[in-house]
């Protein structure tokens, strides 16, 4: 260790033994002074400066005698009821079978490349199926029925038309279910339109709602808007592993260097 960077604490530690009160109010102030922490992290502390024989067990016996610890520590004692998974979740089928919709943004959308290009304000129509968790991303123009119809008409030539679609009550998403529904019922009252009618009801898309003021129910759309601007930039990605790297080599010289 004399070759380490360590401090000169850290080099030349203060050894006590395990039964002495000295060492017992050492881990209790420190097990303070850290909020309540845990055996190893009370462990990689003391060593900093001290060592204390067998502080493992010592600091496990200080632990369970703080009545903070006990008081707010966590007993179970009947299992958690656990609601069974939606059908369309544990269920085998193509992908976007069944999919969940939202909108996000609104973000700034420049429709064609080079210098002087306006950017006008848009939206994110976000697909996210059911089964899978795929995600499809299509851009809207303003928050209105007919954008709306267009972006799920893109999306269904892409991806196959779905057959199950879970939305908020946004007046959108009601608009176009009312006119998809008008279309489908001009459809069936039409005299010769017997082929039609049964690919319109082979092929037609069941619209649920959920329950208003109640965002917890779409959950899989709301956690999606968080991953995008990570996606779309490099850069975070470069940052976050030069944060894991210094964390890395933090956590080798506190923890790992100090326990040799």
């Amino acid at each position: 260790m004399q070759n380490s960077q360590l401090r000169f604490n850290s080099k030349h530690p203060i050894i006590l033994p395990s039964q002495h009160t000295i060492s017992e109010l050492l881990i209790k102030e420190h097990h303070i002074a850290h909020l309540h922490a845990g055996p190893t992290l009370l462990a990689h502390v003391l060593r900093q400066s001290h060592w204390i024989v067998g502080c493992r067990k010592l600091i496990s016996k200080c632990i369970r005698k703080c009545l903070k610890c006990n008081k707010f520590k966590i007993s179970i004692t009947t299992p958690q009821l656990m609601g069974d998974l939606p059908k369309h979740r544990v269920t085998l089928e193509r992908p976007f079978f069944s999919c969940d919709i939202d909108y996000a943004g609104p973000v700034l959308i420049k429709c064609n490349k080079g210098r002087g290009t306006k950017s006008t304000k848009g939206y994110i129509a976000l697909f996210i199926c059911l089964a899978t968790k795929a995600v499809h991303i299509e851009a809207v123009g303003d928050l209105t029925t007919d954008s709306f119809i267009t972006a799920l008409r893109r999306f269904s030539a892409r991806r196959g038309a779905p057959h199950h679609i879970y939305s908020d009550n946004g007046t959108n998403f009601v608009g176009a279910r009312r006119k998809l529904d008008d279309i489908r019922k001009l459809w069936f009252s039409l005299p010769t339109n017997e082929p039609i009618s049964y690919y319109l009801s082979k092929s037609s898309i069941d619209w649920h709602f959920i329950p208003p003021s109640s965002p917890h129910f779409g959950g899989d759309v709301l956690s999606v808007p968080e991953e995008l601007p990570s996606a779309s930039n490099h850069r975070n990605r470069w940052e976050l592993l030069q944060d894991i790297k210094r964390g890395f080599w933090k956590k080798w010289r506190s923890d790992f260097l100090s326990s040799l």
